[in-house]
């Protein structure tokens, strides 16, 4: 069983116009991904494109339209997998391509040669397919069987554009008085209508992937301070047993009331942001920092020894007490407590460690603040250098 070339593309086109609609759809979901509504109007441009082109009348003004819509529509493809990929998009290397190929289709164009306009475009849109798929190629870390499956469909869609190009080479003609008809054009439908189809379905797969990770970060992160919560604490660390020597320090900015009551609120956001920042350049890569609500956090260190987890509360508690605070231009300074415990190897409970640790911090505050104290038996009193 065989299809013409029309059937074929109009297959092409109904496919790209449900894919079109979903991805707008999500767009509509989703406003934050953007490159959703750049592929939507990718394909409903190559739909634009598709349509002029498939006119029974072999016309040479709309078939140079037809020929701009494809690459204006591929070119659209490519930035929004730049923006899926690395999250921006830059003209560069696109731009450059999809200009030069419209530059160069319009001379052709207009000096008669449809048939080298056409080839011309057929090469760009090849190459800005090919560009495309090797910017999946790069992201392939992310989900390597599905950046694959999507650098081979576009490979292959490339090829068929390219294949297109070799045709009309071979064939030599220079000017065309029909749409071109051979196998290299039902090649190009057919690889286009796979090729889209499963484009799409893989993507739409991984948005939805995205999606549910992006969701599942943000209810384990603090808004204000972009830290971990008490959640993601939990789950890292569940109640079950902990390796010996976890180090649990937990902070209390004190009289954190007083400072919204006097300051306001927005003066109390940014004291609870200033230690986070301060908590999070001394965590580093040695210790999990975390925000457990309120004026509130806490920090989880491994291996470490009693002197080692003082040392890294009574850093932070120093320069948080040197830190200048502003509130309308007036400078005030604020202070922490802190309380830390250690896992030995009689307790490796969670619960326990954060029940030792939460003690040590409330002895800090009962015994006036703005001090480092370890719970026993680890420490009763604050370690000196």
């Amino acid at each position: 069983m065989s299809f013409d070339q029309t059937t074929l593309l109009t297959a092409a086109s109904l496919s790209s116009a449900a894919l079109a609609i979903g991805l707008l759809a999500f767009w509509l979901q989703f406003r934050r991904d953007r490159y959703l509504l750049v592929w939507s109007c990718a394909l409903l441009t190559i739909i634009a494109g598709i349509v002029i082109f498939n006119a029974p009348e072999y016309r040479l003004t709309p078939q140079y339209v037809a020929q701009v819509l494809f690459i204006l529509g591929f070119a659209l493809i490519d930035a929004g997998g730049a923006m899926f990929c690395t999250g921006r998009y830059r003209l560069g290397q696109t731009g450059t391509v999809a200009l030069s190929g419209f530059l160069a289709a319009t001379l052709l164009f207009g000096a008669g040669l449809s048939g080298y306009g056409t080839l011309t475009s057929n090469l760009v849109i090849g190459t800005l397919l090919f560009m495309t798929a090797s910017r999946y190629w790069r992201r392939r870390s992310e989900s390597p069987l599905a950046m694959l499956a999507v650098c081979t469909l576009l490979a292959m869609v490339a090829v068929s554009f390219w294949a297109c190009a070799f045709v009309l080479a071979v064939e030599g003609h220079a000017v065309l008085t029909a749409r071109p008809a051979n196998w290299a054009e039902e090649f190009n439908a057919i690889a286009a209508v796979v090729g889209l189809t499963g484009v799409g379905a893989i993507v739409f797969s991984q948005v939805q992937n995205r999606t549910v990770q992006r969701h599942r970060q943000e209810a384990m992160t603090d808004a204000l301070t972009k830290l971990p919560n008490r959640r993601a604490l939990m789950q890292r660390f569940p109640q079950e047993r902990i390796r010996a020597g976890t180090a649990l320090v937990l902070f209390d900015i004190d009289h954190f009331k007083r400072i919204n009551d006097r300051y306001g609120h927005a003066a109390g956001d940014a004291v609870l942001t200033r230690f986070a920042e301060i908590l999070i350049d001394a965590a580093g890569q040695e210790a999990f920092p975390v925000r457990l609500g309120g004026e509130e956090f806490g920090a989880v260190m491994d291996s470490v020894r009693a002197p080692d987890a003082y040392a890294f509360a009574e850093g932070v508690r120093r320069r948080f007490a040197e830190a200048v605070m502003r509130a309308d231009g007036a400078p005030f300074h604020v202070t922490v407590s802190a309380g830390f415990a250690i896992a030995s190897d009689v307790d490796l409970n969670f619960g326990s460690l954060f029940k030792r640790a939460d003690r040590a911090l409330y002895d800090a505050k009962d015994g006036g603040r703005n001090q480092v104290l370890g719970a026993s038996p680890e420490l009763i009193r604050p370690l000196t250098a």
